[in-house]
């Protein structure tokens, strides 16, 4: 992880890098990635419990099924 620029550090608006088109598919990948672990971890918390897991995260339990073996 980079450094963060100056003017981040005083609270002004910083600017996004120029992106060449990659930048946003490897910002979905990576939401997507976290988005699985977060599930992942409550549902090991929860024992498996899909319905406990996903009001631990404040979600419908009808979402988790999206990660399910072959989901995001």
């Amino acid at each position: 992880m980079t450094a963060l620029p100056p003017a981040a550090h005083a609270g002004r608006p910083v600017s996004p890098p120029a992106s060449d088109g990659a930048m946003p598919a490897a910002w979905h990948e990576a939401v997507r990635r976290f988005k699985r672990a977060l599930v992942e971890q409550a549902l090991a918390h929860s024992h498996g419990n899909r319905t406990h897991a996903a009001r631990a995260l404040g979600l419908q339990r009808t979402y988790l099924l999206r990660f399910g073996p072959s989901g995001c």
